[in-house]
């Protein structure tokens, strides 16, 4: 990985951190990648899922509202790791982020 990952330079001619961030729709790390060793910066967990509001319905309803609840959640966890890696990146906390997703995933982010 060394040959294909560099660090950025700023304008100022500083190097500046590479991130490596392993998600899914259920929690994200960050790491920061310290020469051949990655140190754990932060856990990001999406907030608890909201109470189905439907939970007396059986059948193919109940079913469907749980899932589409569900979906809704993991997309809003998605949105959130977005958000914090797009204020950290105008902060200038990293030149680069390697991204270790599941397909699905990437293409939310």
């Amino acid at each position: 990985m060394e040959a294909y990952v560099q660090n950025a330079v700023s304008a100022a001619g500083k190097l500046l951190p590479v991130w490596v961030i392993v998600a899914d729709e259920r929690e994200a790390r960050f790491y920061l990648k310290a020469g051949k060793e990655l140190k754990l910066l932060s856990d990001v967990f999406p907030s608890p899922a909201a109470a189905d509001v439907d939970a007396g319905r059986t059948g193919k309803h109940a079913y469907n509202l749980t899932e589409g609840q569900r979906r809704h959640d993991q997309l809003e966890f998605v949105g959130e790791v977005v958000k914090l890696l797009e204020r950290a990146s105008q902060q200038g906390d990293f030149g680069t982020f390697i991204l270790i997703a599941p397909p699905k995933t990437l293409g939310e982010i």
